[in-house]
């Protein structure tokens, strides 16, 4: 899956064997031929002061055909996750593209819909 990295993103880099900080998370479809990857993620984990950690996104990729149906969202969606179940201070994103900035942004938005205190920020404002 590495190469498709290299081909698909600019600056994109092979994950150093044997570093147990990096997750990978992959979109697959069940098929009668087996599991299909659609995409992937790659997330490196790092020390944050005092005693935390912080979760960067380093890669996503959709591959072409499956591109534009929302797979992209769904895998930043899950990363947010994998951040929260391991605690992390919170999820960076290196580089990121024009696009996955919008994307990023939308997720924030609805998760700050989520959050009572911005509920009623909002109702108060109406």
């Amino acid at each position: 899956m590495e190469p498709l990295l290299l081909f698909f993103i600019d600056g994109a880099s092979f994950i150093e064997k044997g570093d147990d900080k990096w997750d990978i998370l992959l979109a697959v479809q069940p098929s009668p031929k087996g599991n299909l990857v659609l995409g992937l993620a790659s997330m490196y984990s790092f020390w944050a002061y005092p005693e935390s950690q912080r979760l960067r996104l380093s890669q996503i990729l959709v591959l072409p055909p499956y591109r534009d149906v929302g797979l992209g969202k769904a895998m930043l969606h899950a990363t947010y996750g994998l951040a929260k179940t391991k605690g992390c201070f919170d999820l960076t994103v290196e580089d990121p593209t024009p696009n996955l900035q919008r994307v990023r942004e939308k997720l924030e938005v609805e998760a700050l819909q989520d959050t009572a205190w911005v509920r009623d920020q909002a109702r108060k404002a109406c």
